[in-house]
């Protein structure tokens, strides 16, 4: 990946959200852009492989604001601050989600749309990037891969968007 690419939103995101396009930075951070450029959600991972990051979204006065950091190399785990509520999300060395995850804490709507945003990451998992294609083989990569299945199978849609980022800069480089 360069250090900034633009990627547009598929048609079914841009219906369901009103995000037009993405734009990756390399080095820290994704956005979510609607219409001239307006921030939907935004996500900065910290330079540090699982420090603290941050997630937040505006959208249709509806906010949500996630600091979180990932520990665990065999069980991946989440401890999340949801919009100053403490959460935690787990999952087994398989993949499973161990409890509820960060839905249950989030406004349905911000959940679903990132349902939206978590096909296009998919997706963009799956297409060769520039940049991107030295796998960094450890249990912590292969515990966040895992961990993205699980939470991608559990509907845990804000998980994927988290999992997602921090698998590209932890485990992908040129």
């Amino acid at each position: 990946m360069t250090s900034i690419e633009r990627i547009e939103a598929s048609a079914a995101t841009q219906a369901a959200t009103g995000i037009t396009h993405y734009v990756f930075d390399a080095a820290c951070c994704w956005k979510a852009l609607g219409a001239n450029d307006a921030e939907i959600a935004t996500h900065v991972v910290s330079k540090e492989a699982r420090g603290e990051s941050v997630l937040r979204v505006d959208t249709h006065d509806r906010r949500v604001e996630i600091t979180y950091s990932i520990e665990g190399d065999n069980n991946i785990v989440v401890d999340a601050v949801v919009n100053g509520v403490p959460s935690k999300v787990a999952f087994f060395k398989d993949g499973e989600l161990v409890n509820e995850g960060l839905k249950k804490a989030v406004d349905p709507a911000i959940h679903e749309m990132f349902r939206s945003i978590g096909s296009d990451l998919m997706a963009l998992r799956g297409a060769p990037r520039q940049g991107a294609t030295k796998f960094a083989s450890t249990s912590y990569c292969g515990g966040l891969l895992d961990a993205l299945d699980g939470a991608w199978r559990a509907g845990e849609w804000l998980s994927v968007a988290i999992l997602d980022r921090r698998y590209h800069l932890d485990c992908l480089h040129g």
